[in-house]
C-alpha cells in the first residue's frame, strides 16, 4: 500500500508555501499506529479545552493532552494547540465566579499551556468569536470600543504567555459559505492585525459549510476575501459527510482541489479519519478494519502529484502566429515535468500536438493558419501526473515570427499604461520582464481596495501581451 509520508508532504508546495495536512487525535490514551502514516501535523480534538483540562477548579487532569504533545515532538509532526477561549467545553465551575475571579481564572489558564507546551507551533487563541463567546466574556473586557474588546484581551494574554514561536490564530465556522459572516470575521481580524496580535486564519470546512448550499466559487471568493487581509490561511475542520463511497469520491474532487491550492491556504486539517472515532458518522477515509475508501486512494494520488499548472499564453484570443510560444505558469517545486496538447476541438479528440517537456513554455512547430486550437497542459513527477487544466483557446493568422520580426527581448521590468473603456468587457494588460522569476499582478479599484490578484507565478523572460 502507498502511504505518503511526511517527508513528502513536506515537499508538496505551491508558490513556495508548504502545505502540511493533518488531523485530530480525538484519545490521548489511545493514539492510532498509522497516524504518521497519513498525517503530518496533529490537533488535538478534545483534550486540549480548558473543561477537559480543569473539570474542577485547580483540579487539572493534563495527561491526555500531555501524551497527545509528546506524540508529536517524538514524531517529528507539526502541533497546533486547540484551544484557549470557547463557549463551549469551558469549566462549568467558572460561571459561579466574580469577574475578576474569571480573570483570574483566564491568566492562569492561558500561562499553564504556554508552560506545558513552549513547542507549540500554532494555537487557536479563541474559537467561534461570532458564535459562542464564552461565558466570562464580561471578564475578557466584553465588547468594549471596538465591539470585541474581549477578543483582543484574549489574544493579548496568549501573545504574552505563550511562546513567541506559536503562531497566533482566530478560529470561526461558517465564514466561507456565508459572505456576512465572512465580512464579519474580517472585521474581527483586522483588528487583531492592527495590534499585532494575530498570525493566522483558522477557517473551518465541516461538511455543512463546503458540502452545503455554498457553491465551490463562493467558497473560492470567499478564501480570496481573507487573503486580503495578508494573512495566512488554515483550513481547520475539514470534512465530506457521504455514506455512498462514489459519491463521497466525486464530492472530494470537486471540492477538495479549488481550496487547497488556494495559494494563501498553508494548511489544512481534517476532523477524524477512522470509522466509529469519527465526528461526522459518514465522513470516516478509513473503515474500522482500516481499508482505504476510494476518496483516500484518490486523495493520496492526488497528494503525491504536482498542482494543475495554469494557461497564460495565448488565452482565448486571435491573430497568434503560426509558430507562437506558448506558456503556462509553474505548477510546484516538486513538478519535473509538463505535459502539454493541442486540438482542434475542445473534446481534444483530434490532438495535433502532443509533447512532454521540463520547461514552462515551448515554441510550436508552424500549425494551420486561420485555425482554431485549443491547448491544455499538465504537470507530473516521479510519482503521477496531475489533470490536465482548464483548456484555452487561440486563433492562428498565416504569419511565423522569425528573426526579422521578433521583437528586441526586455531588459527591464516595465507594466504598460491601462486605458479602461467601459463599452468593452475586457482589457489587455502588456508587461515585460528581464529575467525569469516569480511574478504577482494584484488589481486594486481607485479607492485602494484590493480587487483581485490577476497574475501568479514563475514566468519566463518574454514580451507578452
Amino acid at each position: 500500500m502507498l502511504l505518503i509520508r511526511r517527508e513528502l508532504f513536506a515537499q508538496l508546495l505551491t508558490h513556495n508555501k508548504t502545505k502540511y495536512v493533518g488531523n485530530v487525535i480525538g484519545n490521548g490514551f489511545n493514539i492510532p499506529a498509522n497516524f504518521d502514516d497519513y498525517w503530518n501535523q496533529v490537533t488535538p480534538e478534545n483534550a486540549g479545552k480548558w473543561g477537559s483540562v480543569e473539570g474542577g477548579r485547580d483540579n487539572y487532569n493534563w495527561t491526555q493532552l500531555a501524551n497527545v504533545y509528546n506524540y508529536t515532538r517524538n514524531n517529528n509532526l507539526f502541533y497546533k494547540h486547540h484551544t484557549l477561549i470557547w463557549g463551549n467545553q469551558q469549566p462549568g465551575w467558572i460561571s459561579g465566579l466574580d469577574s475578576a475571579s474569571q480573570y483570574e481564572e483566564v491568566v492562569i489558564w492561558i500561562s499553564l499551556v504556554g508552560e506545558r507546551y513552549p513547542d507549540a507551533d500554532f494555537c487557536d487563541v479563541v474559537n467561534e468569536s461570532l458564535n459562542a463567546p464564552p461565558p466570562y466574556k464580561e471578564a475578557l473586557g466584553s465588547d468594549g470600543e471596538t465591539g470585541w474588546d474581549w477578543v483582543i484581551t484574549s489574544f493579548e494574554l496568549a501573545r504574552k504567555y505563550l511562546s513567541p514561536n506559536t503562531k497566533l490564530h482566530l478560529n470561526e465556522y461558517s465564514v466561507i459559505n456565508s459572505n456576512s459572516a465572512n465580512a464579519n470575521f474580517i472585521e474581527i481580524i483586522n483588528l487583531l492585525k492592527d495590534e499585532g496580535l494575530i498570525d493566522g486564519i483558522g477557517v473551518q470546512g465541516h461538511n455543512f459549510e463546503v458540502n452545503g448550499d455554498a457553491s465551490v466559487s463562493t467558497l473560492v471568493d470567499n478564501f480570496t476575501n481573507l487573503a486580503a487581509t495578508g494573512l495566512p490561511i488554515y483550513i481547520t475542520e475539514f470534512d465530506i459527510k457521504e455514506a455512498d463511497d462514489n459519491v463521497q469520491l466525486m464530492k472530494y474532487q470537486t471540492i477538495f482541489p479549488p481550496i487547497y491550492e488556494h495559494p494563501e491556504v498553508f494548511d489544512i486539517t481534517f476532523w477524524g479519519y477512522i470509522e466509529f472515532m469519527i465526528w461526522q458518522t459518514d465522513a470516516y477515509l478509513l473503515t474500522e478494519r482500516y481499508a482505504e475508501r476510494p476518496e483516500l486512494i484518490w486523495f493520496r494520488s492526488y497528494l503525491a502529484a504536482p498542482f494543475i499548472p495554469e494557461p497564460f499564453f495565448p488565452v482565448d484570443t486571435t491573430d497568434i502566429n503560426r509558430n507562437a510560444t506558448m506558456i503556462w505558469t509553474q505548477s510546484s517545486d516538486s513538478a519535473t515535468a509538463y505535459h502539454t496538447q493541442i486540438a482542434t476541438s475542445n473534446a481534444f479528440t483530434n490532438i495535433v500536438v502532443d509533447n512532454t517537456i521540463a520547461d514552462t513554455l515551448i515554441q510550436l512547430n508552424p500549425l494551420e493558419a486561420n485555425t482554431v486550437s485549443y491547448w491544455h497542459v499538465s504537470a507530473l513527477n516521479e510519482q503521477a501526473e496531475i489533470s490536465f487544466s482548464d483548456y484555452a483557446y487561440f486563433v492562428t493568422i498565416n504569419d511565423i515570427m522569425n528573426a526579422e520580426n521578433m521583437e528586441e527581448s526586455p531588459t527591464d521590468y516595465s507594466l504598460s499604461q491601462n486605458y479602461l473603456n467601459p463599452f468593452n468587457t475586457s482589457t489587455t494588460i502588456e508587461f515585460t520582464l528581464p529575467t525569469n522569476g516569480d511574478i504577482i499582478i494584484t488589481l486594486y479599484d481607485i479607492l485602494g481596495n484590493y480587487v483581485d490578484e490577476i497574475v501568479r507565478g514563475t514566468l519566463i523572460r518574454v514580451s507578452i501581451q
